[in-house]
């Protein structure tokens, strides 16, 4: 969530509606041509948002194009800096969350280094079970602890 951004976009690679339950192409001129397609949402305000290496969203003149062309939605609203902040606190404590289980994951890749397995830990961030599973295939780990809201990962 952050400034220019509708507080309700929820990103449409894997969801076909925002969090007001606006259908995104519903509220996007030519929903069917891939080319520009995410500048002809109204979801971004992409002639004022800046990518995290300062470069302003409509960066060349086939953006700028598409960016006129954009739809409009009659729920777009702004988060105002208090909701930002608290959504930053939040991804803050699921980072530092995460950042506990990292020795946990880096345990099991090594004691299960070339092989499957499935098995409880305890929870680094809440003391709880940790369910893990490690794939032998390609040594990636998955996890979710059964306290709600607490750690929960797929590589």
């Amino acid at each position: 969530m952050k400034s220019g951004t509708c507080k309700f976009y929820n990103g449409d690679y894997h969801n076909k509606c925002c969090e007001a339950g606006v259908p995104y192409r519903s509220v996007t001129t030519e929903p069917d041509r891939i080319d520009g397609k995410a500048f002809r949402k109204p979801c971004v305000q992409w002639d004022k948002w800046r990518g995290e290496n300062g470069h302003i969203g409509l960066h060349n003149d086939a953006a700028r194009e598409n960016w006129n062309k954009r739809g409009t939605c009659d729920k777009y609203t702004e988060p105002t800096k208090e909701e930002i902040a608290d959504y930053e606190a939040e991804m803050k404590k699921a980072t530092d969350r995460m950042l506990l289980a990292l020795n946990v994951i880096a345990k099991v890749k090594k004691e299960h280094k070339g092989q499957s397995w499935k098995g409880i830990e305890e929870c680094p961030a809440c003391g709880g079970k940790l369910h893990m599973s490690h794939a032998a295939y390609n040594g990636h780990v998955w996890g979710k602890c059964e306290t709600e809201g607490c750690l929960s990962w797929m590589e």
